[in-house]
């Protein structure tokens, strides 16, 4: 084992979505075998030949197999109310979930049984689909239009912004920034291609942004940003009008976790004019796979909307009088990086049973995971001062619970970024974490408590992971979480560097002027 190399923290200087319509099931990679003959004749839609080639494939198969990927076409936006709302929309990160419709076809129910190329398929290793589907993707994916022409004004943002992930959250960060500074802003909806059940609450009545382009393709020249990441890129490229993705440069936007990006994940590059990453950690793991060159374009937090519902302790059934230590985690993400276990034994490490000190735990997508949240359920089966939150909220409602918090822990290990020690930085509260990773882009030792630890193998089931990752020392959280407790003074003086160090470092300005830099 060796030590985890402490990075030095630097200074960077709703929603009417465009909507393809496609739906997800199971995993993704599954869908490679049910391109059938649609690969060998596409039809034509209205976004273009290449959007219609996944169209009509689910047909017969039931979405608990994960066999029927998409339905419908990419040809148009709906017709329907714009989703999203500045205080409802998704949080996106582990920690929230959209409070708007999404208008994506749900998965239907179907009987048939999946047939023999799909069983095939199923019996190869993940890893394995994982490379196929990429590199099959991106053969049929298009290129991006050369980058000849100066680009036109705004910005065309694609992403998950009717799902709950990390990523989904980047891509709504960075349209309500650009909103907020005057900028024409298009955002496109590609929900998730892999996730078969809504992350959705009920859908509210919403507003679209004033800077927002709901029911219109964007100019020609307008670039686009695409926040999804390789082994689903090329696919979501080619389910978006061909109105979307022609004549304008193309981004990627994409976060990987380990020191070094999959290899598999320069398959495709050739997608895209030019690549972006949320943390100078992910540029680096990504440098060695792409051959473009990678712009660090931190999530602009200070500059987006933030706003916080008016819920308090007693709204979400929490005691009003104990001291508050709050880890939020997507169990999509992966227990086993996000490390819930880690805060769990440095809690009770350090408070043991103690009825005036409280750990909630905020976890989301649990149906993703059911070994794990039985596991987190059992370690916490019979402490009385442990609460699990287990359920979807929305934006400003997950802003209001971290409001609640006096300290959040993310005792993780390994982010691309970590979206949920940064906003709960951002709201003013003191935060332990691992110093390792994404996160040290803007954690220093003056405006953070960074956990030291050791670089261990990468383990988790799902074997997406290889590589090295953190394991933070617990008792080390479990002392600081002593003598935070015991101290509002230090809490107090910690939340003020915290917010003013994110107001300081995570601005717009790495947006604008990676803008400026495609032309």
């Amino acid at each position: 084992m060796q030590p985890m190399p402490r990075r030095p923290a630097r200074a960077w200087g709703g929603a009417g979505p465009l909507k393809p319509k496609l739906t997800g099931g199971g995993d993704a990679a599954e869908m490679l075998p049910h391109i059938g003959t649609s690969c060998a004749s596409p039809r034509s839609t209205a976004g273009g030949t290449a959007g219609g080639i996944f169209s009509g494939i689910s047909s017969g198969i039931s979405s608990g197999t994960a066999g029927g990927i998409f339905s419908g076409n990419a040809s148009a936006p709906p017709s329907g109310s714009p989703s999203g709302t500045p205080s409802g929309t998704p949080s996106g990160s582990p920690s929230g979930s959209p409070s708007g419709s999404s208008n994506a076809t749900p998965v239907g129910t179907a009987t048939a049984r999946p047939s023999l190329p799909h069983r095939l398929w199923r019996g190869l290793p993940p890893g394995l689909r994982r490379q196929a589907l990429i590199r099959a993707t991106a053969i049929l994916a298009p290129s991006p239009t050369p980058m000849s022409q100066p680009c036109q004004p705004g910005i065309a943002v694609a992403g998950e912004f009717s799902r709950a992930s990390g990523l989904g959250e980047g891509a709504r960060l960075m349209a309500d920034a650009a909103e907020r500074a005057g900028m024409p802003v298009w955002r496109i909806d590609i929900p998730a291609l892999a996730e078969p059940v809504p992350d959705l609450p009920p859908p509210q009545a919403v507003t679209p942004h004033a800077g927002t382009r709901p029911h219109e393709a964007p100019p020609p020249g307008v670039p686009l940003v695409v926040h999804v990441n390789p082994p689903l890129l090329p696919l979501a490229l080619l389910r978006l009008p061909q109105a979307v993705r022609r004549d304008r440069p193309v981004v990627g936007y994409w976060a990987w976790e380990l020191a070094q990006a999959p290899p598999c994940w320069r398959h495709a590059a050739r997608c895209v004019n030019a690549v972006w990453a949320p943390s100078r950690f992910v540029a680096a793991a990504l440098r060695p796979v792409v051959r473009q060159d990678v712009t660090v374009v931190p999530p602009p937090l200070a500059d987006a909307e933030t706003w916080v519902s008016g819920r308090d302790r007693a709204s979400f059934g929490l005691p009003q009088d104990a001291l508050m230590v709050l880890t939020s985690c997507s169990l999509a993400a992966g227990a086993a990086r996000k490390n819930p276990f880690a805060a769990i034994a440095a809690f009770r490490a350090a408070f043991g049973d103690r009825a005036d000190r409280v750990l909630v735990l905020k976890l989301t997508h649990g149906h993703h995971s059911p070994a794990d949240l039985n596991r987190i359920a059992g370690l916490t089966a019979g402490s009385a001062n442990i609460i699990l939150l287990d359920q979807p909220f929305s934006r400003a409602d997950a802003r209001a619970l971290t409001a609640c918090a006096d300290i959040v822990v993310s005792l993780h290990r390994a982010e691309g970024f970590g979206l949920v020690p940064a906003e709960a930085m951002l709201c003013g509260k003191p935060v332990i974490a691992t110093g390792w990773s994404g996160n040290t882009d803007y954690m220093t030792d003056a405006n953070a408590i960074l956990i030291p630890g050791h670089l261990t193998p990468a383990r988790e089931h799902r074997a997406l992971y290889h590589g090295l990752w953190a394991e933070p020392d617990v008792m080390a959280a479990a002392d600081w979480l002593t003598r935070l407790a015991e101290n509002p003074g230090l809490r107090a003086r910690l939340g003020q560097a915290a917010s003013r160090g994110i107001r300081q470092s995570l601005t717009a300005e790495p947006l604008f002027a990676a803008l400026r830099a495609l032309g």
